[in-house]
């Protein structure tokens, strides 16, 4: 008996020395899930600003696009007129022309001829240059709107985590 009185009162003795968390421990371990908190709610706002950043990226990209797409149609539409009138222009110059055996004439012919063909050779140069703005406008528009999904999908994880972070808060706050 004098045992178990003795293995008892050593027993209680160190039960009421191992006190629970103080209050200074208890502050601390707040201010540490305050901290994870406010962290997560940082991060949160830097991934919707980096969001809405690359969205604008898309957004002037796809402008660009489409301004060289209209580039593009503005130079096809003037290139296909200036084939049109050389073709026609070559036409009329070769058909008025009656074999002649006089080098001045001939080279009259020339001139016109030539003309025509500069003026053709810019149509065509022109038709080409309106396909490639509009093949370039395509692909900025194409890049434009996956950088504004992927904006959009960073929005959306930075505001989840905003959520997140603010529903942790209050909850720890309802504790307190």
């Amino acid at each position: 008996m004098k045992y178990f009185l003795i293995l008892s009162l050593t027993l209680l003795i160190s039960a009421c020395s191992s006190s629970p968390d103080n209050l200074g421990e208890q502050a601390a371990a707040q201010s540490k899930a305050y901290e994870q908190i406010s962290k997560q709610y940082e991060k949160g706002e830097d991934i919707v600003k980096d969001g809405e950043k690359e969205t604008s990226k898309g957004r002037k990209l796809i402008e660009e696009g489409r301004k060289n797409i209209q580039k593009g149609d503005a130079l096809l539409l003037n290139g296909n007129f200036q084939i049109q009138q050389s073709r026609k222009n070559y036409a009329a110059t070769t058909g008025e022309a009656a074999p002649s055996l006089v080098p001045t004439d001939i080279k009259a012919e020339s001139k016109a001829l030539k003309t025509v063909i500069e003026d053709w050779q810019d149509g065509v140069d022109d038709v080409k240059k309106g396909n490639k703005l509009i093949k370039n406008g395509n692909e900025k528009i194409r890049k434009g709107e996956a950088k504004i999904r992927a904006g959009n999908k960073k929005i959306d994880h930075g505001k989840d985590m905003i959520r997140r972070a603010e529903t942790k808060y209050k909850n720890r706050k309802s504790f307190l």
